[in-house]
């Protein structure tokens, strides 16, 4: 695959960021009244600024393509590069003793991140027209039609604006209607429909295949690219790394590091100090109404499986009627299905349908993060007697906090078949990160404002 079109695209990106900088802080001297500045005379600010902010977006994987490549994305990861980098720039004019006043430093780091994103999206707009008419850089076929395949296709379309082009898949066994043809026509086909990367996703059992695979396309000018079929270690986190001169997948259980746990516990005690704080007549309100509209307690405690297994107490308002669990055991002795959370359930109350198309239900959580049972971000606590029921692979999901909100819930909520929310929340074991809290809980206040899957 030719390289050079991300690469261009990223030079750009960090060209914005540059300009978004520089524009910045003149315009922060404009408004300032206290500020004078001269982008002649005052370079070392200027110098600063940049190099502040560029590194702070770096460290916030703010130019890795395959993590930005959706707008959404790529505002979360600006606006957590950009709050590094304003702590870079008042650390540089800290020790060197540049006299900035505050009110320009403020509209600074307010403005940086308006300035870079409306830069992004003219780069981003302006490349995807200068794309659109031109011939792909990269013609991809893929070797495997199964469900890792369409995964990988559905990755390359909405990277097609990057100059990837899916033309179709190979395959003996399972196809669709991009399905090309056989393993034995793999050469023909690279020579006809003049392919320039090939991706294979066989199954494991497959693999043997490769070997062949190879010897039939070595002498074309094709690359040869391999999405491993690891779903039997869903669980685990790989990455290719050298050992003893040997590139080999590494499989490492997903721990949080140290210094991670102790920002995502400041975060979590933080933001639930907030929370409680600001909601507090919201909350008052709440109880009142649940009093008044139906009888039984206020607070719906439950309890749930934590990290590490450990049992705790879930705190909610009660929006279901006083006996909604012996209904619901009565239901599941004829009825398994009645266990899986739905819509229309009759145990519900009008008050608390309303709670929980906006997840005002949830709001007591704030005092389980707050004495440590729960994290703001995270697997959703499960029940007892569904981890009972748990493969060793689906227990993985209890290695890390478990939270308020988290990637199914963003990805579905209800509305999402219930064993697909094991798969998410190993996504989010496997690829946990800091700046993947913030994109969750940036993406968690749309998802809450819509109601959709709320039930």
């Amino acid at each position: 695959m030719n390289d050079q079109s991300p690469r261009s695209y990223r030079t750009l990106l960090i060209v914005a960021d540059g300009l978004g900088a520089l524009f910045a802080l003149w315009f922060a001297a404009l408004i300032s009244p206290s500020f004078t500045f001269s982008p002649r005379t005052d370079l070392v600010p200027l110098v600063f600024a940049v190099i502040a902010m560029l590194a702070g977006i770096w460290s916030m994987r703010g130019y890795q393509l395959h993590r930005i490549f959706r707008i959404a994305d790529e505002i979360v990861s600006l606006l957590a590069g950009s709050v590094v980098g304003m702590g870079i720039f008042a650390g540089l004019l800290f020790f060197t003793n540049l006299d900035l006043s505050r009110l320009a430093v403020f509209y600074f780091a307010a403005l940086t991140p308006a300035f870079s994103m409306v830069l992004r999206v003219v780069w981003r707009l302006l490349w995807k027209w200068r794309q659109a008419p031109r011939v792909p850089t990269a013609r991809v076929l893929i070797v495997g039609a199964g469900s890792l395949g369409h995964e990988v296709g559905a990755q390359i379309t909405e990277r097609n604006w990057l100059g990837l082009e899916l033309v179709g898949y190979v395959d003996d066994h399972s196809g669709n209607g991009l399905t090309l043809g056989t393993l034995n026509e793999l050469e023909r086909l690279c020579r006809e429909q003049r392919i320039d990367v090939v991706i294979v996703t066989l199954p494991l059992s497959e693999h043997g295949e490769l070997a062949t695979l190879l010897e039939r396309i070595h002498k074309l000018p094709v690359q040869v690219k391999m999405a491993p079929d690891m779903y039997p270690l869903a669980y685990l986190y790989s990455r290719l790394e050298m050992f003893g001169g040997m590139p080999l997948i590494g499989l490492h259980e997903p721990v949080i590091a140290p210094w991670q746990a102790v920002i995502k516990r400041g975060l979590d005690v933080a933001i639930a100090l907030a929370g409680l704080i600001l909601t507090a007549p919201v909350m008052l309100a709440i109880a009142i109404a649940i009093r008044l509209t139906s009888p039984g307690p206020i607070i719906f405690s439950h309890e749930r499986v934590g990290e590490g297994g450990r049992l705790f107490r879930m705190h909610k308002f009660r929006t279901m009627v006083q006996n909604a669990e012996q209904i619901l055991l009565e239901e599941a002795r004829t009825n398994e299905e009645a266990l899986i959370k739905r819509a229309n359930d009759p145990r519900v109350t009008p008050l608390g349908s309303w709670l929980r198309r906006f997840s005002l239900d949830e709001l007591p959580q704030l005092w389980n993060v707050l004495t440590g049972d729960m994290s703001i971000v995270g697997p959703r606590p499960e029940l007892p007697y569904l981890v009972e029921r748990y493969e060793p692979w689906q227990r993985k999901r209890l290695l890390v906090p478990q939270g308020i909100t988290g990637w199914w819930q963003i990805n579905g909520r209800s509305e999402k078949p219930m064993l697909l929310h094991t798969e998410d929340d190993l996504y989010y074991v496997r690829n946990y990160s800091l700046l993947l809290d913030i994109e969750i809980m940036w993406k968690t206040i749309w998802v809450v404002l819509r109601g959709k899957g709320a039930y």
